[in-house]
């Protein structure tokens, strides 16, 4: 008698000590709360797959959905290289899915910034405040570089020898000097390195 209890009774020990572990018991909580979505979800997969099977019996509404898709599609060529094509973009469509849904985000997110309008003046007096500096920055080049055309135009004055060797004392000339000396360095250091590892 006790050798058939022990082949009809299960072992419950492992499910038990399954059953303990609070990351098992997390789950199942939370399997639980997801399972009328689920289960909604389900129904609905079920009658659309319900409904394309009926479409799929009537012949007169195969036909008629065929008949209007062929005056209003290009012909397609069911050939192996469409198949395999078909397979492959159903086999991307989850990563698809990911790139459309962040896409859907940030344009949803521009729509609502560009609905706002104290997020869209935001915005400007930031880009104005980032593009200001260098705006007066552009226009101080400018207005240098047209008083410097006009006093040239106006300077009747020959330029001498010594007048250049005077110029070429000046803090800011040498500075520039400077500037092109280690710019002409810079780039025969790297010609000759191009030069080696071409070799």
């Amino acid at each position: 008698m006790s050798s058939e209890q022990s082949v009809t009774k299960p072992n419950l020990d492992p499910l038990v000590v399954m059953l303990s572990k609070p990351e098992i018991q997390s789950n199942i909580v939370n399997a639980l709360e997801k399972l009328p979505d689920f289960l909604e979800k389900y129904d609905a997969l079920d009658r659309m797959l319900t409904f394309a099977n009926e479409v799929i019996k009537d012949k007169a509404s195969m036909d008629y959905l065929l008949g209007s898709l062929k005056g209003e599609l290009p012909p397609v060529q069911l050939g192996r290289e469409t198949l395999e094509s078909a397979v492959l973009l159903l086999d991307k469509l989850p990563k698809i899915a990911k790139y459309v849904q962040a896409m859907v985000r940030v344009c949803d997110m521009a729509e609502a910034m560009a609905a706002d309008k104290q997020s869209v003046e935001y915005l400007v007096n930031g880009a104005k405040q980032m593009v200001e500096p260098w705006n007066l920055k552009v226009r101080e080049g400018l207005s240098i570089v047209q008083e410097a055309k006009k006093r040239a135009s106006n300077d009747t004055s020959s330029v001498t020898v010594f007048s250049l060797l005077k110029l070429l004392k000046d803090p800011s000339v040498q500075k520039g000097l400077h500037l092109i000396k280690a710019f002409l360095a810079i780039l025969e250091e790297r010609e000759a390195r191009d030069r080696v590892s071409k070799e």
